[in-house]
């Protein structure tokens, strides 16, 4: 059975490749064009309902990610809190974002 692209790719989500976002580093210069896939995973403790907010971004698409910096993510810019990596090859920026 043949199946047309289309078909195909239109059984996945189109968050599920990810976002188009602008990067501003705090220390200045012009804004770096990235994809990021982003999540708000939750969580409850006690009473209290957590939300953090989530970037992963490719480290090809920037090299020196940094608490501190910002992006810009569906008109909405964060302010970039803890950077860590999310693999053992380190090709994967976490971006930690504070509204």
């Amino acid at each position: 059975m043949a199946y047309d692209l289309d078909d195909i790719v239109n059984q996945f989500h189109p968050d599920d490749f990810g976002k188009e976002a602008s990067y501003q580093r705090a220390a200045g210069g012009d804004p770096v064009d990235v994809w990021v896939i982003f999540n708000q995973p939750a969580g409850r403790i006690a009473n209290m309902q957590l939300t953090k907010r989530i970037a992963l971004m490719p480290v090809a698409h920037l090299q020196d990610a940094k608490g501190g910096d910002s992006i810009t993510i569906e008109g909405t810019t964060y302010r970039i809190g803890i950077v860590t990596h999310v693999d053992a090859d380190q090709l994967i920026w976490q971006l930690e974002l504070q509204p």
